[in-house]
């Protein structure tokens, strides 16, 4: 019996020790977890892009849009080796060829802006998602938006 609780002791002892020199756990739950922390150490200073928002069916840009869509520009005009990737969604209403083409209008208006700005376009890729990349939440106007997202910065 001694040797039993003896051995489970041992194993108990064993078991929790803690090597001094190991990552944090989260890095171990796969490479995507090391990947973004790596990438977050990297650019320290990277932005959270604001993203803009449109009125339904339109691909206009609102006043709200365009003071998001300058600021975000302000951004890249100091940064130019950042690249970026403008991605165009809506809510669910309309088909998906519609969706798809309006995302892309979208996407183009905002494009147009940064261009005009002095963005230059090598630095500037679009897609349009459509309705096929909703958001979790019952709000159709969240839907309707340009996302910025980075795709290069050295």
């Amino acid at each position: 019996m001694k040797a039993l609780l003896f051995a489970t002791l041992l194993l108990l002892v064993s078991c929790s020790h803690v090597n001094e020199q190991s990552e944090p756990a989260f890095l171990s739950a796969g490479p995507t977890a090391r990947d973004a922390f790596a990438e977050h150490n990297a650019f320290p200073d990277r932005p959270e892009f604001q993203v803009a928002y449109f009125e339904y069916n339109r691909s206009r840009l609102t006043a709200e849009a365009r003071k998001i869509v300058t600021a975000n520009g302000d951004w890249l005009l100091t940064h130019p080796e950042t690249k970026i990737q403008l991605e165009g969604h809506c809510d669910r209403r309309g088909s998906d060829k519609f969706n798809l083409r309006l995302g892309e209008k979208r996407t183009d208006s905002v494009r147009a802006l940064l261009v005009e700005m002095g963005v230059t376009e090598d630095r500037i890729t679009t897609i349009s998602h459509g309705s096929f990349r909703d958001l979790a939440v019952d709000k159709p106007h969240l839907h309707r938006r340009v996302v910025f997202k980075f795709i290069a910065t050295p």
